[in-house]
């Protein structure tokens, strides 16, 4: 992954699982860096029922 990132403007997709927890996606990118920051949107504009 750090390849893909390092290259820029990248999308990560990842199941939930993967982000808890020392060892999980969250602190290791944080561990390494980089800054991870939740990102909050409304259902409607992902194109979901308004």
């Amino acid at each position: 992954m750090d390849q893909i990132l390092n290259d820029g403007d990248a999308v990560v997709v990842v199941g939930a699982m993967h982000f808890p927890g020392p060892s999980g996606l969250i602190s290791l990118l944080r561990q390494k860096g980089y800054r991870v920051t939740p990102v909050d949107f409304p259902a409607a504009s992902a194109g979901g029922p308004e």
